[in-house]
């Protein structure tokens, strides 16, 4: 009897299921010893292995077959490999056999005999199929039940592979080596001619679904598709089933209802789909498959791209499956790209993003840029069509909703530069759509945008470097050339044809910024007319472009024949020209962007921003270099990151592969025209290129060569200064001041190098001939930094610093010389005071001579100069005498800590030795654990440094004896008469003395308030004075804290410098918690709409900042909320747009639900002390910006009787229905609060009619009674309401 599959193995134990073979006698493996149940298989296997493939389905062998599978779990390791073995061997031998069978046989032969005998393969063929169907199901169960216990060995925890040829490999189960076996046993099959084996009937349909549901097991298991031969056997199973025996539809509507479980099947059904193709040469797999995904409705997708959260199934798997098949099959993909297109305009965006990931498969793979010399014109042109379309939708999908899928339409024209595969008439506007993304408000998209934007330079036509000014004037030069030859205007313009030769005309400009077009415009995309050639322009421009980047753009002339040549010629040469140029300048305009990008929250942005610098800088992109300093003060970001692609970034344009001369000459330049933060960030820089690990990048030979470029004959970089051009002489000094400034930098990280070289250094930073103040500042900061180093200079070598003091740029040297005595001299003071009393004679001298510098005399006939000269110098000696005390206790402080710490240790290495503590030693010991001893050292430190201190501006000092007369000249009136440079000098020194005495500020400090505000001062001066207070409030806070309103009045300065200095000292004094916020500012919120932009960023980055100092759970700008809202309501001069702006960027930094509803409780309450509308509007708008919770929510709802005098107002009643509309969309709403809601609308409109009917009565009676009620004069100056508001939070 033949053998039919059942539907269920438990149906072969029923004689009516089983209408063919059944299972007779079998044994229940579970109910049998262990013993037993080996005796039992060993009997079994030697019946499959002893006899031939049909005895299968003998009944003595079938049963005992039936009972070793189903109770294939108590049947031990040896026994599970053996059964494998067996089923598998046979397998493969029965299908050798039916190929034999199922070949041409003998006319002759007897027809029955054939029949029966290809009756015993067929029943054979199904018991092994089932059988080992049957297995593999109970072996993949296992495997998956034992798959959360498996230690972790790879990606999922799973190990990636099985280690082979390990001993005793028989006595563990390995499912993994089995799993290979049975797949190629259950392949072989598809070489047997099934039809040939079932004629005249059609392969059994429950053989096919036994067969296929194997591999559908296979293919559903991660690890066998791992498995290269299982996974190729379950292809070859599922494409033979599919294609071979007719059961398509059955095979692809199985393998996609498995797609959305398993997330592996998305790259395996492609695979699949490549293979059936591949062997067969019949794409209906590959076809259906993405028929049936693209069936499916667009609203589905949009559920589960809702559900899946977890981003691991459903539509993500059917879109990673859509991105591989265009890859693995591009032609039959693009032949049924139609299939996708309603997707494109569906919700689900991770389908959007691969159809677009697809596109760019097929444009690389599917429409090569050279066709077939068998390809006729007709086919080509419609495979450029083709082409074309696609084209467009990717410049349409560039707008699209889903920033992921903005993100893939950039990574897919990235892909398509790189693959050479981006049509030349593409590249523009590519580039300016890339331009346009670098403002999207994703930062997914602008780094993606930054990549595109890489890419297209690295694979430019246009050659490796795109100087825009010679492509300009060869341009200029080829049109020339045009004209005299064929003077006849051109049918269409200029580079029509030749730039635009896939049927594209030139994008327009995308507008101020490089702003996205509109969604009805394609930028550049759109068809043109489709009758255009394409072919030859397209070559001759290829050659040009050639030309170019090999640097040949000459055309050699020609005559007579040639004319015609020679014009197309020019023709593509001009517009090949015209195209570099265009995209040099997209490319330039684009550098503002990638400079604010640098200023970016997001780390992405700033690293692609500066590697795309980096590649405009190489290529020569006019502005690359002044927008890469811009990048310096990053080097100061928190972020580690940021600061390596810093440092890396200036060593890969300045130091790599260049030779040490010419790194430093290139290293030097970034000092001209720098400013002082950019100084700043270079210092760190090159200290971070000294210490960086595991090799310094700054290398000694890089300082070495720094050294010899200043090493000359005569240490003079122009000994005849005076008699040289200064054309001539402002290069080799302005090199000197790079070269000197840099060692300055290195001195700062490793002083030895100075003190190395000491005497070139004060050779050439002190140099007599040339008296440039610059260089000469810079050897004194050097000089400074040699304080550092243990081995400091004698102090005679000290000498060209003092004489410094008479050079010319007089202020900046004589600070940094003053500092780098300090530093370096033994006895500073009695130096210092030899350097007064020489500035004091020179004053002196010149009395009633007038000043040398032409300022005039000040008082008594003393000059200005020198006595601006004397002042300056000491307020900066008193201030490095304070810094001197402070530095000395520092090291005290050091070196007893040094003392204690190898006394600690060597105590200890007695303990440990054995070593017994005397009565003395154990009395210290007991001291210094108590701390004892150190708090005496400290106090008694404290009290000769206060000590010090006091003695700056004691009576019987040189300095305390000028403090007065100080004190006294900037408190006369003939101070704002004299000269700016005098007077400037005189505050800064009595600021400078303030500093070291509390006493001496005290007296002096109304004195500074006053001046600060008086407008007769210089804006300078008021800088300084602001920057004055600053200090004082950091060294006497106590003193300051009573003025500290007057600090905040220089934020409305007319001055832009002075509301600046203000807005940066106020910032460093209270982020750094040296002063108070509370109470004034609302004058620091006033300066987020300041007329100067950089003012407004300053107080905007202030805000970020002191939002970020949230502290578990507090909120500092919550906390100054309710102030700030009083003081600019309250504000006259402050207009509704900009309190608006001003409220929403505040406001915009309360996250918390519970922070937000306390600010409604207390916004709403404030109605009811406010009678004014423009203050109900301001606090209308102020609810508007909360985000709110469902609480918020009812809490607006109950307290409608306290602003229900407000919804008179049409603004403040729109608010609130925008509001109620708002918590309709609540993404965790209830029922409940919906009705509430509706319920809370038709109160609203009640109530505002109800207040209008009031006030309409009211106006009536008083016109009766004579008395209209009297319009407000000037509604926006409630000073009443804002107080009332104040009282209110």
């Amino acid at each position: 009897m033949e053998f039919v599959i059942p539907a269920q193995p438990e149906d072969l134990l029923d004689e009516d299921k089983a209408p063919g073979a059944r299972a007779v006698v079998p044994k229940d493996l579970a109910e049998l010893p262990k013993e037993d149940v080996s005796e039992f298989a060993e009997g079994a296997l030697y019946e499959i292995c002893n006899h031939d493939a049909l005895s299968i389905v003998e009944q003595d062998v079938f049963d005992q077959v039936y009972s070793l599978i189903r109770g294939f779990t108590h049947l031990d390791s040896v026994t599970r490999h053996r059964l494998v073995d067996g089923l598998c061997s046979n397998l493969s031998v029965l299908c050798l056999s039916a190929s034999a069978l199922s070949g041409a046989g003998d006319p002759g032969d007897d027809g029955s005999e054939r029949e029966a005998t290809a009756a015993s393969h067929r029943s054979a063929l199904h018991a092994y199929v089932f059988f080992l169907s049957w297995l593999c199901s109970l072996a993949e169960a296992e495997a998956r039940a034992a798959a959360p216990a498996a230690p972790s060995g790879g990606a999922g925890g799973k190990p990636r592979g099985r280690k082979r040829g390990a001993p005793h490999e028989m006595l563990s189960w390995d499912w993994e080596g089995q799993r290979e076996k049975l797949a190629r046993a259950l392949a072989l099959v598809a070489g047997a001619d099934l039809h040939a084996l079932y004629r005249p009937r059609p392969p059994d349909d429950r053989l096919l679904q036994a067969w296929s549901r194997t591999a559908h097991q296979l293919a559903e298991s991660a690890s066998a598709m791992r498995s290269k031969p299982a996974r190729m056997a379950a292809f070859e199973v599922l494409a033979a089933v599919a294609l071979k025996y007719g059961a398509l539809e059955a095979v692809t509507g199985a393998l996609t209802a498995a797609l959305a479980r398993a997330e592996h099947l998305a790259s395996a059904l492609a695979e699949l789909a490549a293979f059936a193709e591949n062997k067969f040469g019949d794409s209906r797999l590959a076809v259906e498959l993405l028929r049936e995904v693209a069936s499916v409705d667009p609203a589905v997708y949009e559920r589960q791209q809702k559900e899946d959260a977890a981003g691991t199934g459903g539509v993500r798997n059917v879109a990673a499956f859509v991105a591989e098949l265009a890859e693995q099959v591009p032609r039959t993909v693009a032949a049924h790209i139609s299939l996708l297109a309603p997707h494109l305009g569906g919700r689900a965006y991770s389908l959007r993003s691969a159809i677009v990931t697809a596109i760019g498969h097929l444009i690389v793979r599917a429409f090569p840029s050279a066709p077939g010399d068998d390809a006729d014109a007709q086919g080509m042109r419609a495979r450029q069509l083709s082409k074309q379309r696609l084209l467009d939708t990717l410049v349409e999908r560039a707008l699209d909703a889903n920033a992921f899928t903005r993100a893939r339409v950039m990574q897919t024209w990235a892909h398509l530069v790189s693959a050479n595969a981006l049509p030349l008439g593409h590249y523009l506007c590519v580039t300016r759509l890339a331009i346009g993304r670098l403002e999207d408000k994703s930062s997914l998209v602008r780094k993606a945008a930054l990549q595109l934007l890489g890419e297209l330079l690295a694979s430019n036509p246009f050659g490796p470097r795109l100087p825009e000014a010679d492509f300009a004037a060869s341009l200029a030069e080829y049109k020339a050339r045009l004209q005299e030859k064929d003077p006849q205007p051109d049918e269409k313009p200029p580079g029509d044809a030749a730039q635009w030769p896939e049927g594209r005309g030139p994008s327009p400009d995308p507008g101020p910024g490089g702003r996205e077009h509109a969604p009805g415009d394609d930028g550049g995309g759109g068809v043109a007319d489709p009758d255009a050639p394409a072919g030859d322009s397209m070559e001759a421009m290829d050659m040009e472009l050639v030309a170019m980047r090999a640097g040949s753009q000459q055309v050699a002339p020609t005559t007579g024949a040639g004319l015609d040549k020679t014009v197309a010629q020019a023709r593509t040469m001009v517009a090949s020209l015209d195209a570099a140029l265009a995209f040099t300048r997209a490319v330039s305009g684009a550098l503002p962007l990638l400079t604010q990008l640098l200023a970016s929250a997001a780390q992405s942005d700033v690293a692609e921003a500066i590697t795309l610098l980096l590649a405009a800088a190489r290529f020569g992109i006019e502005g690359a270099p002044a927008a890469l300093r811009r990048m310096l003060p990053l080097v100061f970001s928190r972020e580690q990151a940021v600061r390596d692609a810093v440092v890396d970034a200036l060593d890969e344009l300045h130091l790599a592969g260049k030779q040490p001369q010419e790194a430093m000459l290139s290293l030097i330049s970034l000092t001209y025209g720098a400013t002082l933060g950019e100084m700043s960030a270079l210092e760190e820089v090159v200290a971070q290129l000294l210490v960086r690990q595991p090799a310094p990048l700054l290398r000694p030979l890089h300082l070495q060569a720094l050294w010899n470029s200043h090493a000359g004959p005569e240490a003079d970089p122009n000994p005849n200064l005076t008699d040289t051009p200064a054309s001539a002489a402002e290069d080799p000094l302005r090199e000197l001041r790079g070269g000197l400034e840099l060692l300055a930098m290195v001195a700062a990280k490793r002083p030895e190098i100075i003190g190395e070289r000491l005497p070139l250094l004060l050779k050439v930073g002190f140099c007599q001939r040339h008296r440039d103040a610059a260089a000469t500042h810079a050897a004194a900061a050097a000089l400074r930094h040699l304080g550092a180093a243990n081995d400091p200079p004698p102090p005679a070598d000290l000498q060209p610093a003092l004489r410094a003091l008479a050079g010319s740029g007089w202020y900046a040297v004589a600070e940094e010389a003053v500092a780098a005595l300090y530093a370096l001299h033994p006895h500073p003071a009695r130096l210092a005071g030899a350097v007064l009393e020489r500035l004091a004679a020179a004053a002196l001298k010149g009395a009633g001579a007038g000043s040398q510098d032409g300022s005039g005399p000040a008082a008594d006939g003393v000059p200005s100069g020198a006595l601006a000269h004397f002042f300056f110098v000491l307020g900066q000696v008193a201030l490095q005498q304070l810094v001197h005390g402070e530095r000395m206790a520092r090291a005290v402080r050091l070196q007893r800590a040094a003392a204690e710490k190898a006394a600690a240790e060597a105590r200890c290495e007695r303990l440990a030795a054995g070593g017994a503590s005397s009565q003395g030693g154990a009395e210290d010991d007991i001291a210094t654990q108590l701390g004892v001893g150190a708090a005496a050292a400290d106090a008694e430190l404290d009290a000769l440094k206060e000590t010090a201190e006091a003695e700056i501006l004691a009576p019987s000092g040189l300095i305390g004896r000028i403090a007065p007369l100080v004190a006294a000249f900037c408190h006369n009136r003939a101070l704002l008469g004299a000269h700016v440079a005098l007077r400037g000098a005189a505050l800064l020194a009595l600021a400078r003395l303030m500093c070291t005495s509390a006493q001496f500020c005290d007296d002096n400090l109304r004195l500074l308030v006053t001046l600060l505000h008086t407008r007769a001062v210089e804006p300078g001066v008021r800088c300084n004075l602001v920057v004055a207070l600053g200090d004082l409030a950091f060294r006497f806070p106590n003193l300051v804290e009573p003025w500290t309103a007057h600090l905040y009045q220089p934020l409305s300065d007319p001055a832009p410098g002075v509301r600046k200095t203000s807005l940066m000292v106020l910032t460093h004094l209270i982020l750094n918690d040296m002063m108070k916020v509370k109470g004034h500012v609302a004058a620091l919120a006033l300066r987020l709409r300041d007329d100067e932009p950089r003012i407004a960023a300053l107080a905007a980055l202030f805000f970020h900042e002191l939002a970020s100092k949230a502290y578990k759970g507090t909120n500092p700008i919550y906390n100054l909320l309710p102030d700030m809202l009083s003081s600019l309501a309250a504000e006259p001069s402050l207009a509704p747009a900009d309190f608006q702006s001003i409220m929403r960027t505040l406001l915009g930094y309360i996250g918390k639900d519970r922070h937000a509803d306390a600010l409604v409780d207390k916004l709403l309450a404030r109605f009811e002390g406010v009678s004014r509308a423009p203050l109900w509007r301001n606090l209308a708008f102020c609810l508007l910006q909360l985000a709110y919770s469902e609480k918020g929510y009812r809490k607006m709802a109950e307290m409608l009787k306290t602003y229900r005098h407000a919804l008179a107002d049409e603004e403040v009643l729109a608010v609130f229905k925008a509001l109620a509309g708002k918590a309709r969309k609540l993404a965790k709403q209830s029922q409940e609060l919906k009705a509430d809601m509706d319920a809370f609308e038709e109160r609203l409109a009640a109530q505002a009619a109800e207040v209008l009917e009031e006030q309409a009565a009211a106006a009536a009676a008083a016109a009766l009674a004579g008395r209209n009620p009297e319009p407000d004069p000037n509604p926006t100056a409630a000073a009443a309401d804002g107080v009332e508001c104040g009282e209110g939070g």
